[in-house]
């Protein structure tokens, strides 16, 4: 990112940019999550893990405004600048700040997370919680404006959704450290699909509540998800932090990229009302299989993590 700021204006590197930066983005956000699981004990996990995703509402509602202004006041190669800065302070805190901890003498394979329990079912969750955000993204704008908003409200009305994500997120990490995490998943899904159903609504107002509502709903999937990806993990011996993520990480960003595509397409066959209706019934079937893990064979509280011969890192 810092060359692509210096560089000025060159296509080519923009693009080397992007991609470098989505590459290093990917790389940090397994690690962090992987982090978190290996250090914080299952019974609390939610919360830490709602604490994260909150910090990922906050950078996405604050990082367009604050990259804008900079641009504005000194020249377009300034936010390039400070995001480089800011990634270089964040190396040097984890190099500083996280302790060297035990590392097992053996690695645990993808193929071995994979063949855990409820695989399909978490790769779901994640994908339609990170879905669910994006969903509306390409078709509410038209019809928020064919009910009166110009753009300036309804670019208010997402920004909303993200602030409510924001703050909903610590609130579903610990409301799925008190109630288990799976039910919570599938009751996050069940408000999605109320928040849904209102988004195509004809009236304004009600329109509006249900893209808040989709926007908590999503969280209250994605962090309860979060938790149950760590006891997945664990399932493998040595546990699988890095691998298990990497895993809700490419469900999440499936989510994000398909989500859009199918809510476009879906509302120029259709309808948007007929789009939201679609997307609603989706949740909404996903949350019976989500609420199928509390009863099912595999326990969503977390599992003793298996002795593992480790040694520290040199």
């Amino acid at each position: 990112m810092l060359f692509a700021g210096v560089a000025g204006g060159s296509l080519a590197v923009l693009l080397i940019a992007r991609v470098a930066q989505g590459m290093a983005a990917a790389a940090s956000w397994i690690a962090g999550l992987a982090l978190i699981a290996a250090t914080h004990d299952a019974s609390r996990r939610g919360r830490v893990m709602g604490l994260a995703l909150s910090a990922i509402g906050i950078g996405v509602l604050l990082g367009p405004g604050i990259s804008g202004a900079l641009a504005d006041a000194f020249g377009t190669a300034a936010p390039f600048l400070v995001v480089a800065a800011l990634a270089a302070a964040d190396a040097v805190a984890r190099l500083v700040l996280i302790k060297p901890m035990a590392v097992a003498e053996s690695r645990t394979p993808l193929r071995a997370v994979l063949r855990g329990p409820n695989v399909p079912l978490l790769v779901l969750l994640t994908a339609v919680g990170a879905g669910s955000i994006a969903f509306l993204e390409p078709i509410l704008p038209l019809h928020l404006s064919g009910l009166g908003l110009d753009s300036t409200m309804i670019g208010l009305v997402f920004s909303a959704g993200a602030l409510v994500g924001a703050i909903g997120a610590p609130l579903a990490g610990l409301w799925a450290d008190k109630l288990r995490p799976a039910p919570a998943a599938a009751i996050g899904a069940v408000v999605a699909a109320v928040g849904f159903l209102l988004a195509g609504m004809g009236s304004t107002v009600v329109s509006i509540i249900g893209v808040l509502i989709v926007d908590f709903g999503a969280t209250l999937v994605l962090a309860p998800t979060l938790v149950l990806i760590g006891v997945l993990a664990e399932h493998s011996s040595p546990p699988a932090y890095g691998a298990a993520y990497a895993l809700y990480n490419l469900a999440y960003t499936t989510g994000l990229a398909i989500a859009p595509i199918a809510s476009g397409t879906t509302a120029r066959l259709l309808s948007v009302p007929t789009a939201t209706i679609a997307a609603a019934v989706v949740v909404a079937v996903l949350s019976l299989g989500a609420f199928a893990v509390r009863s099912g064979n595999v326990s969503d509280r977390g599992t003793p993590r298996p002795a593992t011969t480790s040694r520290r890192p040199r």
